[in-house]
Order: C-alpha cells, then sequence, then structure tokens
C-alpha cells in the first residue's frame, strides 16, 4: 500500500536554483504576489528542504544546469519518491533543447531563462492557484 501523500501547502513553492542573484530575485517576486518561497541551491539542498520540511510543495521551480546535483537528478530523485511524484515541476533553463528536455522529464511546463516574471507568475498560479496576496 502506497502512503498517502504529505499535505501539500498549496501557497509553497520550492525553487531549485544554484544562482544566488536569479535565487533571491525570484524568491522576493514569490513573496511579494504571496506565495512562501523555500530555496535551494542545487538538488541535494532540495531533497533536504523537503526531507526536513515533511509537507510537499504545491510546486517545484527547477533549473536544469547545476553542480552537485543537478536538474535532471532531482526530477529523477523526485518522481520516484510516491508521496512527491504528483508535485508539479516547471524547468528554468537557457537549455537550447529545452522542449525535448521538458518531454523526456515530463514536468507541467517551462520557462527559458531569462525568465518572463509574468508568464512565471502565470504558471504558477495556474498549477497552485492564485496566491493569498
Amino acid at each position: 500500500m502506497v502512503d498517502s501523500p504529505p499535505p501539500c501547502s498549496r501557497d509553497t513553492i520550492l525553487l531549485v536554483e544554484d544562482d544566488p542573484g536569479i535565487r533571491e530575485a525570484l524568491c522576493e517576486l514569490l513573496t511579494d504576489s504571496g506565495y512562501r518561497a523555500a530555496a535551494a541551491a542545487d538538488g541535494q539542498d532540495a531533497i533536504r528542504l523537503l526531507e526536513g520540511d515533511g509537507r510537499a510543495p504545491c510546486l517545484v521551480l527547477l533549473d536544469l544546469m547545476m553542480p552537485g546535483m543537478n536538474g535532471w537528478e532531482f526530477r529523477r530523485w523526485l518522481a520516484g519518491r510516491p508521496e512527491l511524484a504528483q508535485v508539479p515541476v516547471v524547468l528554468l533553463s537557457a537549455h537550447a533543447n529545452l522542449p525535448a528536455e521538458a518531454r523526456a522529464l515530463d514536468v507541467a511546463a517551462f520557462l527559458r531563462k531569462p525568465i518572463d516574471v509574468d508568464r512565471m507568475l502565470d504558471t504558477v498560479a495556474s498549477l497552485c492557484g492564485p496566491s493569498a496576496a
């Protein structure tokens, strides 16, 4: 029997991004838009946050190209966890073949860097619901 997923905090977005400037700016944007943002510098850092929190976020915004555990490895880890596999993932990347990578990783959406913030917020709202703001 598969355990039921942990309660999903409908306003929490997990951002996995290695660039500190982008990570800070996107977290601030999400927070200013009424979401709770949790930030990780790579896949391993994200795993520590997920295992420590005990609750699934409503969405993961995932960079692909990162040192340490990259986005591909983290996505495979996430998909292999029954309690987290249903969490939508949105790729954030400048990868040349982003549409194909998004299909291969079975993600909900992808956004090309540099990020169009209005499009990102629309994507977040469509997957998590409107913010509390």
